[in-house]
């Protein structure tokens, strides 16, 4: 007598692990807000801190959640003809391009900075600042206009077809994946409140 089970597979929450990925990138910013503060206060924060925070933010922002979207995600939605939530996540992708001018500026004067040119600091300071003031509020909006709605606008076969799309992602991604990124984001956090409070 051959037994047969039904094993149900269990495919990743596309939006859940894109908003998870927000909440990874907002605690970043808080910890990039910090160590801002704690510059402009005239602490001496390592070098080596904000550079770790700075290049964590934007392979974590820019290359893993980003190409998220550009790869995978709005490609899918053209494909599928859901062209409003397409429109919508391009528009917030731009938003996000734009303010990354102030992140150019401060990597361009880091390498100074970690020579211990402090000239520089007030350049780090206000482009941080404005980095994190334009793009802060990006991320929330993006959920309710985006992402929340990809619940309600794809089938749950189309949910399904993302999460496999998005595992894809993950398996050929050479870097660090959500989980790690929370657990390395908790160790700046550690790291950043020993050097500055």
């Amino acid at each position: 007598m051959k037994v047969t089970r039904n094993i149900k597979v269990n495919y990743m929450d596309p939006v859940k692990q894109l908003m998870d990925e927000h909440r990874v990138i907002e605690r970043l910013l808080d910890v990039f807000d910090k160590i801002i503060a704690g510059t402009e206060n005239g602490i001496n924060v390592s070098p080596e801190l904000v550079m770790k925070n700075v290049g964590m933010l934007m392979e974590c922002a820019n290359e893993y959640h980003g190409a998220k979207e550009e790869d995978v995600i709005i490609p899918y939605l053209e494909e599928k003809g859901k062209t409003e939530l397409k429109a919508a996540l391009v528009s917030f992708s731009n938003e996000y391009d734009a303010c990354l001018k102030y992140m150019d500026n401060i990597l361009e004067v880091l390498d100074d900075y970690a020579s211990g040119d402090l000239s520089v600091t007030m350049k780090i300071v206000e482009n941080g600042l404005k980095f994190i003031e334009e793009v802060r509020p990006i991320f929330e909006k993006e959920d309710e206009a985006v992402f929340k709605l990809l619940k309600k606008g794809l089938s749950k076969e189309e949910l399904e077809e993302l999460g496999e799309m998005i595992q894809e992602f993950e398996y050929s991604w050479p870097g660090p994946m959500i989980g790690n990124y929370q657990k390395m984001v908790r160790d700046m956090e550690r790291d950043a409140g020993r050097i500055i409070w």
